[in-house]
């Protein structure tokens, strides 16, 4: 009798793990999300952006394009599990010097005295302006360029190209408009004309932290305006539209992102080493049928595009509907563990997706930056009453605050903003 019921254990065991090897189908859609994230296969601009560190007298899209070749091969070689990403960078002490000083500090520090000291020191204005004037010609060119496309595969551990010669470049220009603030027409064309190139960067940045920073510099760009319009006097004759739909797609960013997790969950079928993607220690040679008992690609997959899927359409929401979700204010968990078919795939799942609700939330709140601006540009005494502000994000007025000392107007939303990403800068 014993020795049937064990026969029985056993048979009911073995039973248990093939039907726990049965993965689900994939999901059709998957495969059009895929091609959507395909890497494009030429860009000039994005060459030219990884060479704008070149030496002076160097072409940064010569640069760009042996960096590129050089990241093709350290791509081939490339291992899911590697911990970074390795290929012959271009030496760092030929690289074009990077901006450094006061006038390059953050503005968006609730203390402090950074636009004072951009709107005040002259001297190092001009002194900026002389001595990065090569970085500054390069930032046009690549500003000017419409054909932006990442070319380089997603990674779990990505390079990319070097954002911050941009944003350090961005301030460039502010300087350039500040120095020109006796022409009021002459300083409002540069910074409107910056507006609407970052803009385009914008619409089709196809990664998140591209998206993140086009919208911090034109945040920065919107507070300098404002600064120049308040402190001279200035009429604007014309409104700066909230963005677009197509500004506010996340779909080119979040599709490059699927992509990326959709090529790990591949390589992790049948392998050991997924013990130590979801934080635990390598544990030797794991057989391969218990690493499909405990993960399944495709389930996985499923999930993770359904995930994603949900937060590019939230990046398509109105304003209103946005801030009417239920929204992530942190990493925490996102979906139920499936402890039985999947449990591995889906912790994997909810250590890995990010927190796109933060990112989109960051368009947004430039939107009601906008709005801030477009209401309080042509008053030639700010009030102290701000009830007649409306918000993009809610229907009800009386949403608009003076910060604690007085130099920016802001607005509530949904989520914290602790880098007052809806405030306006409207006194140095």
């Amino acid at each position: 009798m014993f020795k049937k019921i064990l026969i029985g254990i056993i048979l009911f065991g073995v039973v248990a793990v093939l039907l726990l090897q049965i993965d689900d189908e994939l999901n059709p859609e998957v495969a059009s999300f895929l091609e959507q994230a395909k890497p494009a296969e030429s860009s000039d601009a994005y060459l030219y952006l990884l060479g704008i560190v070149a030496a002076e007298g160097e072409d940064p899209l010569v640069v760009g394009k042996q960096l590129f070749a050089s990241m093709q091969q350290a791509e081939e070689q490339y291992n899911f599990s590697d911990e970074s990403f390795e290929f012959e960078d271009y030496p760092k002490n030929k690289k074009l010097t990077l901006p450094e000083g006061e006038l390059f500090c953050n503005h968006l520090l609730e203390s402090g005295s950074c636009w004072q000291t951009v709107f005040e020191n002259k001297p190092a204005r001009d002194q900026a302006l002389k001595t990065y004037v090569v970085l500054t010609q390069r930032y046009q060119t690549f500003i000017s360029m419409t054909d932006y496309h990442t070319l380089s595969k997603p990674l779990v551990v990505e390079f990319f190209p070097p954002l911050n010669y941009l944003f350090k470049a961005n301030r460039l220009i502010i300087l350039d408009a500040v120095n020109r603030q006796d022409t009021s027409d002459k300083a409002q064309a540069i910074l409107k004309h910056n507006i609407v190139a970052l803009r385009h960067h914008l619409e089709i940045a196809d990664n998140p932290i591209s998206k993140i920073m086009f919208t911090a510099m034109i945040s920065e760009n919107l507070d300098a305006l404002s600064l120049l319009t308040h402190l001279g006097r200035y009429r604007l004759n014309t409104n700066i539209a909230l963005l677009s739909l197509d500004e506010r797609d996340f779909s080119r960013a979040i599709s490059r992102e699927f992509m990326m997790h959709n090529d790990l969950y591949i390589n992790l079928y049948k392998n050991p080493e997924i013990f130590a993607v979801v934080g635990q220690e390598k544990s030797g040679n794991v057989p391969g049928w218990l690493v499909q008992t405990l993960y399944k690609a495709n389930m996985s997959i499923n999930e993770s595009h359904d995930f994603f899927n949900e937060a590019i359409a939230r990046s398509r929401l109105e304003q209103s509907e946005f801030a009417a979700m239920n929204l992530a204010k942190d990493s925490s968990t996102r979906s139920k563990i499936d402890y039985i078919r999947n449990p591995m795939g889906s912790i994997l799942n909810d250590v890995a997706s990010p927190n796109f609700d933060s990112y989109i939330a960051s368009l947004f709140d430039l939107n009601a930056k906008i709005a801030i601006f477009n209401q309080t540009m042509n008053k030639v005494e700010l009030p102290s009453d701000l009830s007649y502000i409306q918000n993009p994000y809610y229907e009800k007025g009386g949403t608009a605050f003076y910060s604690e000392d007085g130099k920016r107007i802001c607005l509530t939303g949904p989520l914290d903003d602790d880098k007052n990403q809806r405030c306006l800068r409207v006194k140095l």
